[in-house]
């Protein structure tokens, strides 16, 4: 459901800021393709690999668009707020 919902967040982006559009589509095309599978084979070693070579293209696409103060980053660690797991059965 939440992998629909950004896919769609994305298609509003590209079109409420037409100047966007083809870094938003080349995002959509790249590292958001690249965690499509991932995400439906539940690898969770793939998906951590790809998710962070996402962040590394949208902190470059940031840069090329006159953005540098966007920047997304991981925590160094899990918040221990919150239980990361898998659900229980």
């Amino acid at each position: 459901h939440q992998w629909r919902q950004l896919r769609h967040l994305f298609q509003i982006g590209a079109t409420t800021r037409p100047k966007m559009a083809v870094h938003l589509e080349a995002f959509m095309a790249g590292a958001m393709r690249a965690l499509e599978e991932p995400i439906h084979n539940k690898d969770w070693a793939a998906f951590d690999k790809a998710f962070r070579e996402g962040i590394e293209l949208a902190n470059r696409f940031h840069q090329v668009t006159g953005h540098p103060e966007i920047r997304w980053r991981l925590p160094d660690t899990e918040p221990q707020e919150m239980d990361l797991g898998p659900s229980p059965a």
